[in-house]
């Protein structure tokens, strides 16, 4: 709402309290009077519910249905409101509703308001989830303060599952200014959810702070349960803001409290967060030990859904490592642990992880399929983080098909989504993305701020993967520009990365691109060593599984050695048109086929090296 001020007009963040100017409260309230009583006392009743209200609630307000019924339609021919439906009435304004709320004595509204909660929680006691903040309001209205307080908790954490986080800090901030500063308990319940909620905003200060506050609370209690619930949360912390040193430390920290406190949950979520960390870290042999035993526990003690959560994850690790036997092993498995405990959202991200493991095996149609069913579950159990994942994918996807324009769209509603949650991780990985479609599209200032950005942000959360692949598409979008040394820069030291993390696969991208800026300078003998490092990688793993870009590899490698005249350079330009053939096949949709081998430009130059062969072997 505006008001105005001496200092000039100012929005207000709630309409609670606020009052009418004087002569438009005096025409509204005069329009009101003129009602026959009756059917007045019925208007501010109705006022009390909202400006929308409900026909039953007010009879049971009013104990006379036949009363209210002519009061209602009399108030319906004075336009005062209107019927949405047999049981719904809407006023016509929202000043003409606060008029008739306002010109009633206090006392009078906090009767009312009591005796509307009284009513809402008996006619709806079996749906009082989808009324707690209509709950809150009312117990707030009628200084009812212990059910406000527990009306407002609740309506915060309903609010904060289905990521409505504005609302949900509201709710929160507003039941802490009704609850007792000895009230240590009530306190740190609230604190939780609130710091929860502030941690999906992305608001790092403010989470701080909670974390400050709940620690605090947590010692004065002396409840090593609790201790263990903070050390829990701010392990979280430090995992999502890349703090890994104070990760580490608060791991072993918490790992102390959960055995002291006997709380096994808290262990296995420290497991989990645990094993995020080092797979984020490139850490795969330490991350499959802490899922082994996090999964060992979940059996143990029973807990369906984080035995589903730790199969997924290892499946993620195996996928890493292109083990993808065993990877899709932990998926299916995991699936059908998800689908035996109805789980929804942990569904959503095995389905992802399968668009994943499609992706390695350059099934881009069953991938995205596989994305688009993820997406539609995610959406509809609100995980607003886990949208923002599969839209990541779906940008990438879309783009690896060619549709640049589609994959450019995801990835800017992630990035959005990644920004408002604080994920540092998945906004990396967004910026990575743009990067590539920026610089497909030909906006090659705009692909190396992208790049940088990504590569900076991978730097501050200790990603060394994320740095990588930051690197990787600065040196292509420099390569792109002829700034031929500076994309050298970036692609060795990507390549330096990869080799440390033995990631030999991977590898192969920087290289392809070291090989390709090399011919560009005219340096054929260090162009060929890069060239003949990728043919190491064929005849050790016999293909390029793994790769972001294995076709890009192909033809970057066989440039080189057909300039070196390589006797190995034809047999290089057959794998990359086979390869390009296989992934083309894969795609249903001859329209999307089309796309992906015309608009994708390394994908031309694989046809038109093929096209020249043939040609040459023809002459």
């Amino acid at each position: 709402l505006l008001f105005n001020t001496e200092t000039g007009w100012e929005v207000s963040a709630s309409g609670y309290g606020l009052t009418l100017p004087p002569d438009i409260d005096a025409i509204l309230i005069a329009r009101l009077d003129q009602l026959a009583q009756h059917v007045r006392e019925i208007v501010q009743a109705a006022s009390i519910l909202g400006r929308e209200f409900e026909v039953q609630i007010l009879t049971e307000m009013a104990l006379n249905s036949a009363s209210v019924t002519v009061a209602i339609h009399e108030a319906e021919n004075a336009s005062i409101w209107s019927a949405l439906n047999a049981n719904r009435y809407l006023f016509y304004h929202a000043l003409l509703r606060d008029a008739a709320y306002t010109m009633q004595m206090q006392a009078r509204r906090e009767a009312l308001h009591a005796v509307a909660l009284d009513i809402l929680e008996r006619v709806y006691a079996a749906q009082l989830k989808n009324r707690y903040a209509e709950l809150a309001y009312h117990a707030e209205q009628a200084r009812l303060f212990e059910k406000a307080r527990y009306y407002l908790r609740l309506a915060g954490d309903a609010s904060r599952e289905s990521y409505q986080n504005n609302l949900a800090v509201d709710y929160y901030t507003r039941a802490l200014a009704l609850t007792a500063e000895n009230d240590l308990t009530g306190r740190f319940s609230l604190l939780l959810g609130r710091e929860k909620a502030y941690r999906y905003q992305g608001q790092k200060e403010l989470q701080q702070q909670d974390l400050l506050l709940l620690g605090a609370i947590a010692e004065r209690l002396s409840e090593k349960d609790k201790q263990a619930e903070v050390g829990l949360r701010k392990i979280d912390f430090h995992v999502y803001s890349g703090d890994t040193r104070d990760a580490i430390s608060q791991i072993k920290q918490t790992i102390s409290l959960s055995k002291a406190s006997g709380n096994p949950e808290i262990m296995l979520q420290v497991y989990m967060l645990w094993a995020v960390m080092l797979y984020r870290h490139e850490k795969l042999v330490a991350a499959i030990r802490q899922n082994t035993a996090g999964l060992g526990l979940a059996r143990k003690i029973g807990d369906a859904r984080s035995e589903a959560k730790f199969l997924n994850m290892l499946g993620l690790v195996y996928l890493k490592q292109k083990r993808f036997e065993q990877a899709k092993t932990c998926f299916q498995d995991s699936l059908e642990i998800a689908d035996q405990v109805d789980s929804l959202g942990i569904k959503a991200r095995i389905l992802n992880n399968l668009g994943l493991l499609a992706g390695y095996y350059g099934d881009l149609d069953e991938s995205q399929s596989y994305y688009h069913q993820a997406l539609i579950l995610a959406q509809k159990v609100g995980d607003y983080k886990g949208e923002s994942v599969v839209l990541t994918n779906l940008g990438w996807i879309a783009a690896a098909m060619g549709d640049y324009q589609t994959g450019r769209k995801y990835t800017e509603m992630t990035l959005r989504i990644s920004r408002q949650t604080g994920d540092r991780f998945t906004e990396t990985y967004s910026l990575i993305n743009l990067s590539s479609q920026a610089g497909a599209w030909g906006e090659k200032d705009q692909a190396l701020t992208y790049a940088r950005q990504a590569l900076a942000l991978a730097k501050s959360i200790e990603d060394p993967s994320g740095q990588a692949w930051a690197l990787t598409y600065l040196g292509h979008n420099l390569f792109a520009t002829g700034e031929y040394s500076g994309a050298i820069d970036s692609y060795q030291a990507a390549l330096e990365i990869r080799q440390n993390l033995r990631q030999h696969a991977l590898a192969t991208e920087p290289q392809a691109g070291l090989a390709r800026a090399m011919l560009a300078l005219g340096h054929l003998s260090q162009a060929q060593e890069f060239a003949q490092k990728i043919l190491d990688t064929l005849d050790a793993e016999g293909n390029l599984e793994g790769c972001d870009e294995p076709l890009r590899v192909y033809i970057n490698c066989y440039f080189v050695l057909r300039a070196v005249s390589h006797p190995r350079a034809d047999e290089i330009i057959r794998m990359a048109h086979a390869a390009l053939l296989a992934r083309a096949a894969r795609i249903k949709d001859l329209a999307a086929k089309r796309v992906f081998l015309e608009n994708i430009a390394y994908n031309q130059e694989i046809q038109a090296a093929w096209n020249e062969l043939g040609n040459s072997l023809e002459q």
